[in-house]
């Protein structure tokens, strides 16, 4: 069965989607998520390392761990309510979430932004050996937080949403549904593309 992204209204253009204060009724991909996080360690920048989930496609710190799974939830039970369906799924080497209709899948992720600053050694880290001249670079969570959608088939969508000082990324929760829907339905006319090259290839081969 193939789903079919809606057709985009008149009226998507300003699609407005609330994010909730609290974190109630979850759906189930985002508990799962939550669980990860909940039960996972930290590591040597502040981020959250979700237990058992690689590569989870929520890499932020523990100050913004409540923002980013609202903001996802929002996104994710928007995009559903729109006619897609959202997979949370075990790759080779990370997981993934992904927007998916039929055959096609366009995954994203929400993460923080990090930034890096040099430090000089210390006495304390001359004196232990092992430490280099140099300054060590350090990196840091900038307390921002960054919506991508990852490999679409357009160079014309919008890829990033992030929090800048006049606007946060709960309020551009609409734009990012509208584009995942968008980067969906690309994904399906470069398939539908490839594969009518390919016939066609086969076709003058017999």
């Amino acid at each position: 069965v193939t789903i079919e992204p809606q057709p985009r209204r008149s009226t998507d253009v300003d699609l407005e989607i609330p994010v909730p204060k609290r974190l109630t009724q979850p759906h189930p991909i985002t508990a799962k998520i939550l669980a990860a996080l909940e039960n996972g360690s930290v590591n040597y920048d502040g981020q959250l390392l979700a237990d058992g989930m690689r590569g989870c496609p929520v890499r932020v710190s523990k100050d913004l761990k409540s923002r980013a799974l609202r903001i996802l939830d929002a996104v994710i039970k928007a995009v559903e309510s729109r006619g897609l369906k959202v997979l949370l799924e075990k790759g080779y080497d990370r997981w993934s979430l992904s927007a998916v209709a039929g055959q096609d899948k366009v995954p994203f992720h929400i993460r923080e932004k990090y930034g890096q600053k040099k430090r000089e050694a210390t006495k304390e880290d001359m004196s232990s050996g092992g430490y280099s001249s140099y300054p060590r670079v350090e990196y840091f969570a900038k307390g921002e937080l960054l919506l991508e959608i990852e490999r679409p088939h357009s160079s014309n969508l919008q890829l990033r949403w992030a929090d800048t000082k006049r606007q946060q990324l709960e309020e551009k929760v609409g734009g990012v549904v509208l584009a995942i829907e968008a980067a969906v339905v690309a994904e399906r006319r470069n398939r539908e593309h490839w594969e009518a090259w390919r016939r066609e290839r086969e076709e003058e081969q017999r």
